[in-house]
């Protein structure tokens, strides 16, 4: 019988700014869980996706979405748009 050892404490890297990403800036999003665009802040980056704190969405039925997902959700690198001020 094999026994296969996991290392489950080696915690995935994280990054303050990743290509135009950084961490504390604004941006709007997409997943495949919202119909419209939601502006969001980011809070940790990883290697090709980051950590957001969602603010506001663009569409109204995307509210009980953020609702559910307790107003965090992670989302690819590609699909951030920074918010032009």
């Amino acid at each position: 019988m094999t026994s296969i050892a996991v290392n489950f404490t080696k915690l995935p890297q994280t990054h303050q700014k990743r290509g135009k990403v950084q961490v504390g800036k604004s941006y709007w999003g997409t997943t495949e869980r919202f119909k419209g665009l939601f502006m969001c802040q980011v809070e940790k980056i990883y290697s090709n996706s980051a950590l957001v704190k969602i603010t506001t969405c663009q569409n109204p039925e995307d509210d009980e979405t953020q609702y559910e997902l307790g107003d965090r959700t992670v989302v690819s690198l590609k699909k951030l748009v920074k918010v032009r001020n």
